[in-house]
């Protein structure tokens, strides 16, 4: 995933790229291996889905929220931008 699509409210796509791919990663917990080092590191203090981490390349944590945000795809887009300079 390098692109953040939006679609306006009359159906009209329009994309943002976002970072070089090379240089991000995604990735999906499913045995909650992470999501307990998370919660013992203190970084997170409950179950609430979903967890979006962000960190640059000095494992600093830039961005962290969890459950369900209004425009979180945005905040993700501007920070992935932001740390990309």
């Amino acid at each position: 995933i390098d692109e953040l699509v939006k679609v306006n409210t009359t159906g009209q796509k329009s994309t943002q790229r976002l970072v070089n791919a090379n240089t991000v990663h995604f990735g999906v917990d499913e045995g909650g291996v992470c999501l307990a080092d998370l919660t013992a590191s203190g970084l997170i203090h409950s179950n609430d889905l979903p967890i979006v981490i962000i960190a640059d390349t000095f494992d600093r944590v830039v961005l962290r929220t969890q459950g369900y945000t209004i425009g979180i795809g945005e905040r993700m887009a501007r920070t992935a931008q932001q740390i990309g300079k």
